[in-house]
């Protein structure tokens, strides 16, 4: 193998040493996390969630509806032979 590519295959290998110890410091970090409340606030949100807004509702409602209608008007749009 000539220079270039051994550094390459070094330069890769400590990619790959350095994405193990970034994955063990964010489990670590992770369990803290759950052992310091999240666990017991994620659970918390399982078992009661969050009751979405009534304004939210309509929004996503009207957004859905205009969708259905743009999709409808390019439909009749290409069955006429234009685009």
């Amino acid at each position: 193998m000539n220079y270039l590519i051994r550094q390459e295959i070094e330069g890769l290998k400590g990619e790959k040493e350095l994405s193990k110890e970034t994955l063990s410091a964010e489990k670590y970090s992770f369990e803290r996390q759950l052992k310091q409340g999240l666990g017991e606030e994620i659970m918390r949100n399982l078992s009661n969630p969050p009751k979405k807004s009534f304004i939210v509702g309509i929004k996503n409602r009207y957004r859905r509806w205009k969708t259905i209608r743009k999709g409808k008007r390019m439909e009749r749009k290409i069955k006429k032979g234009g685009f």
